[in-house]
C-alpha cells in the first residue's frame, strides 16, 4: 500500500512537472527591457567615464521613433549615451525590430548592458552585435571587470561572441560595453545586439 501511495505522489508530481528539476533560466535584455525600472531583474543600463569606470545607471527613460531608451539627462547629447529596445515590427530609421540598442556618449562615455547573475551556477552567453553606421564602435565584454573578449566592429558585419560556458557566483556581473572605436568620436556608432544567456 506504501509502495502504491509513493507511486501515486510520483506520477502526481510528475503531471504537475514538479518531480525533476526545471530546465535552467533564460535571460534576455529584450524580452526582460523595462521602461520603468532600471536596474530590471538580472539587467542593469548605465554608463561610465571609463571602461572600467564607476557605473552611473541610467535614470531617466526616454521614447524616441520606434525605440526606447534608457538615458541620463545630465550628460545626455543627441540622445547618447543610450542602451534601448526597438519595439517595433519593421525597419525604422535604419534601426532593425526587436533589437537592443547601445550608443557611446559626446565625452567617450562607455554605455553598458550589465548581466548580474541571480544565483550560482553555470551560464552559457550567446550574443551578436552589429554597428548599423559607419564609425567602427568598440564592443568589450567583461566578467566580473576582466576581459573576455572584444571587437572594433564593421559596418553591417556582425560579430558573434559565444564564449565556452562560465562559472558565476551569486553576484557576479557579465559587462556589455559599447565605446567609441574607429572613428574617435561618438557619431555614428549606433549598435544593434541580440543576447541570451542561459542557465545550466
Amino acid at each position: 500500500m506504501r509502495m502504491n501511495v509513493h507511486r501515486s505522489i510520483v506520477v502526481l508530481l510528475f503531471c504537475l512537472g514538479l518531480a525533476f528539476p526545471a530546465h535552467g533560466q533564460t535571460y534576455d535584455p529584450a524580452t526582460d527591457f523595462s521602461t520603468t525600472q532600471n536596474p530590471s531583474g538580472a539587467w542593469t543600463f548605465g554608463w561610465s567615464a571609463g571602461l572600467s569606470g564607476k557605473l552611473h545607471i541610467y535614470q531617466d527613460c526616454a521614447e524616441v521613433p520606434s525605440s526606447h531608451f534608457w538615458e541620463d539627462k545630465t550628460i545626455l547629447s543627441a540622445n547618447d549615451p543610450h542602451v534601448g529596445y526597438s519595439w517595433h515590427d519593421a525597419m525604422v530609421d535604419d534601426i532593425p525590430p526587436h533589437k537592443m540598442l547601445m550608443h557611446p556618449g559626446r565625452q567617450n562615455q562607455f554605455s553598458h548592458c550589465i548581466f548580474t547573475a541571480p544565483s550560482a551556477g553555470i551560464y552559457d552567453v550567446h550574443a551578436t552585435f552589429t554597428s548599423i553606421a559607419r564609425g567602427g564602435p568598440h564592443v568589450y565584454i567583461l566578467q566580473n571587470g576582466m576581459s573576455m573578449g572584444g571587437q572594433v566592429l564593421r559596418e553591417d558585419k556582425p560579430w558573434a561572441f559565444a564564449p565556452e560556458p562560465v562559472t558565476l557566483e551569486t553576484g557576479d556581473t557579465i559587462d556589455f560595453a559599447v565605446g567609441v572605436g574607429l572613428n574617435r568620436v561618438f557619431f555614428s556608432n549606433e549598435t544593434t545586439f541580440s543576447l541570451v544567456i542561459s542557465k545550466h
